[in-house]
């Protein structure tokens, strides 16, 4: 039984603006050109191209909406999955320790080679770093810090030098 549930996706509003504005630019040229046969530029794309280069703020925004970080964490596993592209799962038993912190803007997505080892986020500075007992590191970022690090001490799992308090 899953004692924590955590899905983050990317809602914020600046991370649509782009691929939102380069569609919107797409439809009007789709609909000059294609629909009405009004040439676009002085030397326009052929309709093929047209549609074609529709294709890329589709799939972006297609990627955008699929993309999920999600956190489950029960009495024996901790399972963290970037959907479609990476994830990861970890004994509570080969756990070291969890380090909650809060950290510069590290990028989103699946960050490999960071101070912090490998970084699973997808929007805020809120996480937490696992240490394991062979000595893998990385970070999970969060928007439930303190529901983590009250079930992480239930579990018995050791919390070090955290820059966050415990809020029962």
């Amino acid at each position: 039984m899953k004692q924590f549930v955590e899905i983050q996706k990317f809602d914020q509003w600046y991370i649509w603006v782009l691929p939102i504005f380069a569609l919107g630019l797409w439809t009007f040229a789709f609909i000059k050109q294609i629909i009405f046969q009004i040439p676009v530029g002085d030397r326009p794309a052929s309709d093929l191209e047209i549609m074609l280069i529709g294709l890329i703020p589709i799939s972006i925004i297609a990627l955008f909406r699929f993309i999920k970080l999600t956190t489950e964490i029960d009495s024996n596993l901790l399972s963290v999955c970037l959907f479609p592209f990476c994830s990861k799962k970890v004994s509570i038993a080969s756990i070291e320790s969890i380090k909650f912190i809060t950290y510069k803007f590290l990028g989103f997505g699946c960050r490999l080679g960071t101070e912090y080892g490998t970084v699973f986020n997808v929007k805020g500075n809120q996480g937490f770093q696992i240490l394991t007992k062979n000595g893998d590191r990385f970070l999970v970022g969060t928007q439930k810090s303190d529901e983590i690090q009250a079930l992480c001490a239930k579990l018995g799992i050791n919390i070090i030098n955290s820059d966050r308090n415990i809020k029962m």
